[in-house]
């Protein structure tokens, strides 16, 4: 069981090398505060995910960072008040196998183990996360593929 990094890992190509740069330093500034979801490249720009209205560290961000275009979407549920719950769920919950912030911050995506009445549990996990949720169900391979 676990619970997923809110952080996106994003693949950057050399030339991205400064906006790799930059997305590391907004990760460093902003992964304390419950609000901040992730930090992702796209399209040549980084695109913070957010809950609420922007804070006067973001804007401390966007003064050290002149010239790298930020912009913030907004994620429907408190990142770090979702992730806090989840691991909660996780431990509590025999069926839960990953509980994850969707990349987009508009939902929550719980994996639960194959034969779970999945009928049910949707509006108990987001009563439980307060946040919307896709279920999925599946067991979690190991990374060496090996089950």
């Amino acid at each position: 069981m676990r619970v997923t990094d809110p952080v996106q890992i994003t693949e950057a190509a050399p030339q991205d090398g400064a906006l790799a740069s930059a997305a590391s330093l907004i990760t460093k500034e902003l992964s304390g505060d419950p609000n901040f979801g992730s930090v992702a490249l796209e399209q040549g720009k980084l695109v913070i995910t957010w809950h609420g209205p922007e804070n006067d560290r973001i804007a401390l961000l966007r003064d050290q960072l002149p010239g790298v275009d930020i912009s913030i979407r907004s994620a429907a549920c408190v990142p770090g008040t979702v992730m806090d719950r989840a691991g909660t769920l996780l431990t509590e919950d025999a069926r839960v196998r990953v509980v994850g912030m969707a990349n987009d911050g508009s939902h929550v995506v719980v994996t639960v183990s194959e034969g779970a009445d999945n009928s049910a549990l949707v509006a108990a996990y987001e009563a439980r996360l307060g946040c919307p949720v896709r279920l999925e169900t599946g067991d979690v391979v190991p990374a060496t593929g090996n089950h």
